[in-house]
C-alpha cells in the first residue's frame, strides 16, 4: 500500500536530512565510482561532464544509462526491497533548469543528497526530481526511478545486490 504524499513541501523538508554539500559531493563521488559501469566510461564522461547553463554547472546524462549490473525491476518491486531499510540515501541528476522546464522541478538546490527513511522518500515523491537514485552507505546496491515509462510502467532500474539492514542514517556517519 502507498503511503498518503506529505501535504506540503515544508512538511517533506522537515522530514527528511539534508547532507551537508562537502558531504553529498563525496558521497556523489563514491556513489559513481562504485556504481557506475567502467565499461561505458568513456560515454559517461561525455554525458556527465559538467558544462555551463544559465543556472551553472550541469550535465545532460542520466546516470541510470551508466549503472554497473543493472536489472529492470517494477517500482513496486523497487519499493519492497528497500522499505525495511531504517535509511537511505537520495540524490538526483545534476540538471539544469535550462533543459528541464517543468515549474518548481528543482525544490533544492544542485547536488543535494539527503537522507531519510524510505516511506518518507515515497510519500514526498512530488517534491522531488523524477530521476531518482536511492542507495545505502555500502554503495552496493542502487535503486534507480526514471521518468521513462513503457507502457505505462515507471521504467526502474536495481543496480548490485541486495541491500544490508542497518539502522544508521548517512548523516551519523563520519564525513
Amino acid at each position: 500500500m502507498t503511503p498518503p504524499p506529505f501535504a506540503s513541501f515544508p512538511a517533506f523538508s522537515s522530514a527528511i536530512e539534508i547532507l551537508p554539500s562537502g558531504q553529498a559531493a563525496r558521497i556523489r563521488t563514491s556513489f559513481s565510482a562504485a556504481r557506475l559501469d567502467p565499461q561505458h566510461e568513456l560515454e559517461a564522461a561525455d554525458a556527465l561532464r559538467l558544462r555551463e547553463f544559465s543556472d551553472g554547472l550541469a550535465y545532460t546524462g542520466y546516470l541510470w544509462d551508466f549503472l554497473a549490473d543493472k536489472r529492470v525491476v517494477r517500482e513496486h518491486e523497487l519499493w519492497e526491497i528497500i522499505d525495511s531499510l531504517d535509511y537511505v540515501q537520495v540524490m538526483w541528476d545534476l540538471h539544469s533548469v535550462d533543459r528541464v522546464r517543468i515549474p518548481n522541478y528543482f525544490r533544492f538546490p544542485r547536488g543535494t543528497v539527503i537522507s531519510a527513511p524510505p516511506h518518507v522518500i515515497r510519500r514526498g515523491l512530488e517534491y522531488l526530481p523524477e530521476d531518482l537514485y536511492l542507495f545505502d552507505s555500502t554503495y552496493n546496491w542502487a535503486a534507480a526511478l526514471t521518468h521513462e515509462y513503457l507502457d505505462d510502467t515507471r521504467f526502474c532500474l536495481w543496480s548490485g545486490g541486495e541491500p544490508e539492514r542497518t539502522s544508521r542514517s548517512i548523516g551519523d556517519q563520519q564525513a
